[in-house]
């Protein structure tokens, strides 16, 4: 391996989708919107390279979750109320729950969420499942 190979294709990728360590917000926030378009491209094809970079990006979210916003012992219902906002999120804006009536028992603490729920949150904002039991 010559790193001159690798190091002009490099620096023009993670220029164009910043992979490094995430620095901020606004950037995680880029990242994530990144992240979601590449997960639709690499889903057209089972074999697509993509995901290597999704993995990539996948881990720099994850990473800046835990050192920006560690979730500690906090209640799934207080997750979930601090990410539809920090996301602009309605409760109807949660088809991964289900109805607007059934996220607001939820969010009353009236309702658990079931397996299927907590893994489609987990997905929908990349952050541990284990945050909303």
């Amino acid at each position: 391996m010559k790193v001159a190979e690798i190091a002009r294709p490099w620096a023009r990728i993670a220029g164009v989708l910043e992979v490094g360590p995430i620095r901020d917000d606004a950037h995680y926030w880029r990242l994530s919107e990144r992240l979601n378009v590449l997960v639709e491209a690499a889903a057209a094809e089972a074999e697509s390279s993509l995901w290597d970079l999704v993995e990539l990006i996948g881990d720099r979210l994850r990473e800046y979750e835990a050192r920006a916003h560690p979730w500690g012992d906090a209640e799934p219902i207080d997750a979930l109320r601090y990410l539809m906002q920090a996301h602009g999120l309605s409760q109807a804006d949660l088809p991964e729950v289900g109805s607007p009536g059934v996220v607001s028992e939820f969010l009353a603490g009236n309702l658990e969420l079931n397996v299927r729920q907590v893994r489609a949150l987990g997905d929908r904002f990349g952050v541990n499942p284990a945050v909303f039991v």
